[in-house]
């Protein structure tokens, strides 16, 4: 006898398969023995969501490395910058506010002469202050040739985040993608 849900091999007398624990019911749960040479192979069981998420953290960990590895370097000018005040979730916390916070939006020119934007949000202890003399204010930005829209100011990348989040995704597909198979 064999059971239904994962095809381990049964003892005649058993109620319980040992190997994923499902209660035997002798109608329903025991399927005839496979034909001689034909090999029990248990179904895997995956987990889509697991699956896609992987995937999603899978294509951000990659951008993200390709821009601190190959991305081509351009000079951006700083278009406009905006105050972005985080607060806190609870008014008692102390100081939630800070006033340093701002997004910082750029425009660059890449290789293939097209005009691409981006955006940061940092602190800037001392604030922003209007460049003197009409001169641009201007920051270095890495992006990917074959994919200019993604991109970020050089500097601003590091690989380890990167190689965490390939872990993490591997993690996932391990998880989502898991076969039941008796040892």
């Amino acid at each position: 006898m064999y059971c239904a849900s994962c095809g381990s091999q049964l003892n005649k007398n058993a109620h319980f398969c040992p190997s994923c624990g499902r209660a035997l019911d002798p109608v329903e749960s025991v399927r005839p023995a496979p034909p001689p040479g034909a090999s029990v192979r248990a179904k895997p069981k995956r987990s889509v969501p697991a699956i896609l998420l992987g995937l999603l953290l899978l294509a951000f960990a990659v951008s993200q490395m390709a821009l601190g590895v190959i991305g081509a370097r351009a000079t951006a000018v700083v278009t406009d910058c905006e105050r972005r005040i985080h607060v806190g979730s609870g008014q008692d916390e102390g100081n939630t506010r800070d006033p340093t916070r701002y997004e910082v939006f750029y425009r660059f020119t890449a290789a293939d002469g097209k005009a691409y934007t981006g955006s940061v949000t940092k602190s800037f202890p001392y604030g922003i202050k209007a460049v003197q003399g009409g001169a641009p204010w201007t920051l270095a930005v890495r992006y990917l040739p074959m994919m200019p829209h993604i991109n970020a100011p050089d500097g601003e990348m590091s690989l380890l985040p990167g190689v965490s989040l390939l872990g993490l995704a591997a993690l996932l597909f391990a998880l989502g993608i898991k076969s039941v198979c008796a040892f």
